[in-house]
């Protein structure tokens, strides 16, 4: 057989990384807050043709009411002094 130089299917397919995005919303936002971010990502992906296949996007479950767990932190001498311990405060985000 005779090299062409030209990549075929397979090695296209071979050389394509696929992905997967995960967001962590940002205080008070849901899944649908991120719906045009998402369908820009995936446009963007089709016109850069840049090896890179965006398998899914999705957002982390976290309802709104979940911040909630945050305002029992306001009130205190840590918040006041800008001090407020990542683990105390946001542990129920990360969990």
């Amino acid at each position: 057989s005779t090299d062409t130089g030209t990549p075929s299917a397979t090695d296209e397919a071979q050389s394509t990384r696929r992905v997967s995005i995960l967001l962590c919303p940002a205080q008070f936002c849901v899944p649908s807050d991120y719906d045009v971010l998402f369908d820009s990502l995936l446009k963007a992906e089709a016109r850069l043709n840049n090896d890179v296949e965006i398998g899914t996007c999705r957002v982390a479950d976290l309802p709104r009411t979940e911040w909630i767990k945050v305002a029992k932190q306001l009130p205190t001498k840590a918040f006041l002094e800008a001090k407020l311990p990542v683990k105390k405060t946001l542990g129920w985000y990360f969990d």
